[in-house]
C-alpha cells in the first residue's frame, strides 16, 4: 500500500514523502535487495525507478540526495550492470550540478530539482558544511568514470583543491564550517562526528576507488594526495582528539582549541574507517603505524560497544559527553546528551570491518546482541522504529517508539548485519568501496 512512498511510519502504519516523494527507502535499499537475493522486490523497484521524473519543484538536500538517491542508483548499477540505473543517476546528477551555479567552487546545501535555484540554509549563516561539500566525490567520480564525462569528477576535485589551500587552526584537520566566497574557515570546531564525519571517510575512499590498492612501481598518482591528507588527518586525530579514561577510549572534538569529551553515534564509524585504512597503508607512509591505528580502532570500538551494553535496551544513545578530565569516585564516566536511537548503523559498520579483519568471534557475539535488541525493542508489525529513549523500558518491557524508519536502516544497518554473518565472498573489499550510505562502488579497473 505504501510502495513508492519515501518512508513508512512503522508504529502507526502510515507513510510520508518528506524526501521528494521519489521512493527513497526503495532506492536506498535496491543493492541490499540484490545482496540478499530478493529478486522479486528488485524487479518491482526497477520498474518504479524507470518511471521517476526528477523534474519536481522540490528543494533537495544536495548531500542527502547524493548519498541516498544517487548513491543508491549507482550501487544498483554496480551490482546489476543494468544501465537504466546509470541513466537515471545521470539525470539526477545533472540537476544536482545546478548547486554549483553560477561559478561556485562548493555546492550549495539545497538545490531545487526543477528550477535549479540553490542556497545554503540560514542557520549556517550561508556557510558550507564540511561533510556536505566533502561527501559527494565518490559518487560523482564513479559516475564520470562510467559515463565518460569529466564534469562531475572535476567538480568533486575542485572542492579539495580549495580546502587544502585554506589555513586550518590545526594542521591536517578541517573545521566544520567554510566561507565559500572568501575561502576561509568560519569556526575552529574540529570533530569526526556530525558536520565532518564522511569528509575524512571520503579522503581515504577516493584513493581506494581510483586504484590506490593496485600495485604500482614508483609512480605517484594524482589521487595519492587524498591518501596523504587522510593519513595526516589520522595522525592529528590520534595526537589531538584521543583520550583514554577509566577503560574508555574517547574520540572527542575540539573547540576554541580545547578538547571536549563529546561523542555522537556518528563517530562510531571511525573504527571501521581506520581498519580499512590500516590494511592499505602505503609503504611510504610516515604518519602513523599500522599497529597504532589498529590499537586506536579497537579502543574506540570498545567504547562504542560499551555505550550499547550499558543501556536498558542494549542500544546505544545518539550522543554522550565523557568526563575526560576528572571523574569523582562513584560517579558516572559520561552523561547522555541525547538518548534517542535513530536506527543508525555506525557501530555495526565498524563491528563488521573489525570482524572481517580480526576474525575474533566476540564481534559476532556483540553484533548478534545488538540485532536481538533491535528485534526486541524496535520491531513493529509494519517495520522497525527508532526509539525516543534507549535508557527506558516500561513495565511491559517495551521502549518508546519514535515512529520513524529512516531509509539508512535498510541501506546500511541491515546490510552491515547481513555482511557480518555472511562469508567473505559476499563482498571483496579490495574491489569494492562503499559510499557513506553503504552503496557499493566498484574500484576502477583501468587508470
Amino acid at each position: 500500500i505504501y510502495w513508492g512512498h519515501d518512508e513508512i511510519r512503522p508504529a502507526t502504519n502510515r507513510s510520508n514523502d518528506s524526501w521528494g516523494g521519489f521512493g527513497i527507502s526503495m532506492i536506498d535499499s535496491i543493492d541490499t535487495m540484490l545482496y540478499m537475493g530478493e529478486k522479486e522486490y528488485y524487479y518491482k523497484a526497477r520498474e518504479h525507478v524507470r518511471t521517476i521524473d526528477w523534474e519536481k519543484d522540490y528543494d533537495a538536500s544536495f548531500f542527502e540526495t547524493t548519498i541516498r538517491y544517487l548513491g543508491g542508483l549507482l550501487g544498483a548499477f554496480e551490482l546489476s550492470r543494468d544501465r537504466l540505473f546509470l541513466y537515471k543517476a545521470t539525470e539526477l546528477a545533472n540537476r544536482l550540478m545546478k548547486a554549483f551555479s553560477p561559478n561556485k567552487d562548493f555546492p550549495d546545501s539545497i538545490v531545487n530539482l526543477k528550477t535549479g535555484e540553490s542556497r545554503n540554509p540560514s542557520w549556517t549563516n550561508n556557510h558550507s558544511i564540511l561533510s556536505e561539500i566533502g561527501s559527494f566525490q565518490l559518487e560523482f567520480k564513479y559516475l564520470s568514470y562510467h559515463v565518460k564525462d569529466d564534469r562531475y569528477k572535476n567538480a568533486a576535485d575542485r572542492v579539495f583543491q580549495i580546502l587544502s589551500s585554506i589555513n586550518s587552526p590545526v594542521n591536517g584537520l578541517y573545521p566544520v564550517y567554510v566561507d565559500a566566497k572568501n575561502k576561509k574557515y568560519t569556526t575552529d570546531t574540529i570533530t569526526f562526528g556530525g558536520l565532518a564525519d564522511s569528509f575524512y571517510e571520503y579522503l581515504l575512499k577516493q584513493w581506494i576507488l581510483t586504484g590506490g590498492l593496485k600495485p604500482r612501481v614508483g609512480n605517484v598518482r594524482l589521487d595519492d594526495k587524498y591518501r596523504m591528507a587522510y593519513d595526516m588527518a589520522i595522525k592529528q586525530m590520534i595526537d589531538q582528539l584521543i583520550t583514554s579514561k577509566n577503560n574508555y577510549m574517547v574520540l572527542g572534538e575540539m573547540s576554541n582549541r580545547k578538547l571536549e569529551g563529546t561523542m555522537d553515534h556518528l563517530v562510531c564509524f571511525v573504527p571501521g574507517m581506520l581498519i580499512l585504512g590500516a590494511t592499505s597503508i602505503p609503504k611510504n607512509n610516515n604518519y602513523v603505524t599500522v599497529e597504532k591505528t589498529l590499537e586506536v580502532a579497537e579502543g574506540i570500538l570498545d567504547t562504542c560497544i560499551s555505550l550499547y551494553q550499558e543501556t536498558d535496551t542494549g542500544i546505544g544513545p545518539e550522543k554522550v559527553e565523557f568526563k575526560i578530565k576528572t571523574v569523582n569516585p562513584g560517579t558516572a564516566n559520561y552523561s547522555i546528551l541525547s538518548s534517542k536511537y535513530l536506527l543508525r548503523p555506525e557501530t555495526l559498520e565498524s563491528i563488521f570491518y573489525m570482524y572481517r579483519h580480526s576474525k575474533d568471534p566476540k564481534y559476532l557475539d556483540v553484533g548478534y546482541d545488538i540485532f536481538q535488541s533491535i528485534e526486541k525493542y524496535c520491531k513493529t508489525p509494519f517495520g522497525y522504529s527508532g526509539l525516543e529513549d534507549v535508557t527506558y523500558v516500561n513495565q511491559d518491557g517495551k521502549a518508546i517508539l519514535n515512529d520513524s524508519m529512516q531509509s539508512f536502516f535498510l541501506a546500511e544497518t541491515l546490510k552491515y548485519l547481513f555482511f557480518l554473518f555472511s562469508t567473505d565472498e559476499i563482498v571483496d573489499l579490495s574491489k569494492t568501496v562503499f559510499n557513506t550510505e553503504a552503496h557499493p562502488l566498484g574500484v576502477y579497473t583501468d587508470f
